[in-house]
């Protein structure tokens, strides 16, 4: 399955003001400066990808990657991680 590496992300009005992390999910945050090198759980050493900036996004917090189900989770609990 192929899953986008980023969500992109509109800013949110909740209660007439601006909310300022538009991402919900547990391990995501909000980067105004998104990396193509999100880290994925298939992938961890994805070492030939694009760092440039690229637009907004919701991406996984410093730790965690993105599993099969584009969720993010902690780095540890890949199948591929090198401690399991």
């Amino acid at each position: 399955m192929n899953y986008p590496l980023q969500r992109e992300v509109e800013p949110i009005i909740t209660q007439s003001r601006w909310r300022l992390d538009p991402c919900v999910e547990f391990g995501e945050e909000f980067k105004k400066c998104a990396s193509a090198c999100e880290p994925k759980c298939s992938d961890l050493k994805n070492t030939s990808c694009d760092k440039s900036c690229q637009r907004a996004a919701c991406q996984c917090k410093n730790g965690y990657a993105r599993d099969d189900k584009n969720v993010c989770i902690p780095i540890e609990d890949c199948p591929k991680y090198k401690g399991n």
